[in-house]
């Protein structure tokens, strides 16, 4: 076997060498920067695909090392779109500018990374970051593209670990294929942003919250959670508000119910989380409204701060709708009168446009996939159907319902297609669920024990 493999890979790593060389001479750093970052990125990434993805999860293996790839490809196409196709006017742009120079700062010596990271939130979060990612890789716009690809994609194997651990009976092969192939989680979230970052920490809280739903709270389940909840505050709280309130009602719904036998102190337990879960919600609802609403000194402003939460969050998605119905992709948004629009509202919001409404070739790409996905539910409809009583023996389900009713009404108000399917594809890996569940009559999954990491067992489903 070894000298059957060995004459190709010298061979590649030969010619790999030369187009690196090439490169350094014909291209700007920006571009071949990307050349060293990549191999680097995939030599690491796959051997701790093969500890993640193991037993029976290593069905997932390939598709995840094929998603890995894809991901690092696509990252070509992001980078064209932002710096050609929009002419370098993407945020993209800024973040590199000004992490060049944080990086510079840290290199020599006049920043600490941990001081840049932890002292500025939303924007300026995501340019103290780019600067440690620089410190380290070299300011390669291209190179930093591929950085943060594999920054979401280790979001989205958390994400198709959470629903593997969380959800029994859950079709993972499927569902691994269309998280790590749906084209808006391989486009949007491969650049140098906030979509990366995001799809990471809320990667990192639904993987935690999936240990905690089903009684896992040793090792690091707590942290992880809390980790990615701190994330998602730093850079989008409004996510966190989010996230949170689907965690704090699945840790309540499952301290009765699910296929975990909980003891008395384990129900106590959870309710006592899920207690917690509403007061740090609390703390980031505050947050959330300083972030979307911040207090000016603009005699003009027509809310003050003081005023009414209602009036407040009125005002926001009023000033929402008003900036993002602007430009080329600006759509009509969906108007909510009263609590019997809501379905409507947050139907709408998850699945537009359709194939029928697209009117540009930008808004084929999405529609297609939108459509396509539309269509994989009618034909899964016993699965869709089931997912009720699936939510009462899988809690993280009630934790993926209640983040995608909330995001169906808070981003109801955004006027911008390409606005509207990049914030979407955050919640995407939930929205898939649904499609990958047992189907409705088809009995409870057949179980057998696996070994985990602290040396117990648990039970969960064989996928046949």
């Amino acid at each position: 076997m070894t000298n059957r493999w060995e004459r190709p890979l010298v061979a590649s790593a030969a010619a790999y060498v030369l187009v690196v060389g090439w490169a350094m001479i014909a291209l700007p750093y920006d571009i071949w920067g990307s050349f060293v970052v990549a191999p680097i990125v995939v030599i690491l990434t796959v051997p701790a695909l093969k500890s993640v993805f193991r037993g029976d999860d290593a069905i997932i293996l390939p598709i995840a090392v094929g998603g890995l790839i894809a991901k690092l490809g696509l990252t070509w196409l992001r980078y064209w779109v932002a710096f050609e196709a929009y002419g370098g006017s993407a945020d993209a742009g800024a973040y590199h500018v000004e992490g060049a120079r944080i990086a510079d700062q840290i290199r020599g010596g006049d920043l600490s990374a941990v001081t840049a990271l932890t002292s500025e939130t939303g924007t300026a979060f995501i340019e103290r970051l780019t600067g440690i990612v620089y410190a380290v890789s070299g300011s390669s716009r291209l190179g930093g593209f591929m950085v943060f690809a594999w920054i979401a994609f280790v979001g989205l194997v958390l994400f198709v670990r959470a629903a593997s651990i969380a959800v029994p009976g859950l079709l993972r092969r499927r569902y691994a294929i269309l998280t790590f192939f749906a084209p808006s989680l391989l486009f949007w979230s491969s650049s140098i942003g906030k979509e990366a970052v995001l799809m990471l920490c809320l990667g990192l809280t639904s993987y935690g919250g999936a240990q905690l739903l089903i009684g896992q709270w040793g090792g690091v389940s707590l942290p992880l959670t809390a980790a990615g909840i701190a994330g998602v505050t730093f850079v989008r709280p409004h996510f966190a508000a989010i996230w949170v309130s689907g965690l704090a009602l699945a840790l309540l719904v499952g301290s009765f119910t699910g296929d975990t036998k909980r003891s008395t102190l384990g129900r106590i337990g959870t309710l006592g989380l899920a207690a917690v879960s509403a007061g740090v919600l609390s703390l980031i609802a505050a947050a959330t409204l300083e972030y979307l609403d911040p207090p000016q000194d603009d005699v003009t402003v027509s809310t003050p701060v003081a005023a009414p939460i209602a009036e407040r969050v009125s005002d926001i998605f009023d000033e929402t709708e008003r900036r993002t119905s602007q430009g080329g992709s600006s759509i009509e948004v969906i108007i909510i009168a009263g609590p019997q629009d809501y379905p409507v509202a947050i139907v709408r919001t998850l699945t537009r446009p359709l194939l029928i409404e697209a009117a540009s070739v930008a808004e084929l790409l999405p529609a297609l996939e939108m459509t396509a996905l539309l269509m994989l539910a009618m034909v899964s409809w016993r699965r869709v159907v089931n997912l009720p009583v699936m939510m009462l023996r899988a809690p993280y389900l009630v934790l993926a319902v209640v983040v995608l009713v909330m995001f169906g009404i808070a981003f109801t108000s955004v006027g911008n297609l390409a606005l509207l399917t990049r914030q979407r594809s955050l919640v995407m890996p939930l929205l898939l669920l649904p499609c990958c569940l047992p189907a409705w009559g088809a009995g409870r999954p057949e179980t057998v024990s696996l070994s985990r990491p602290r040396g117990t067992t648990r039970d969960v489903p064989i996928v046949r």
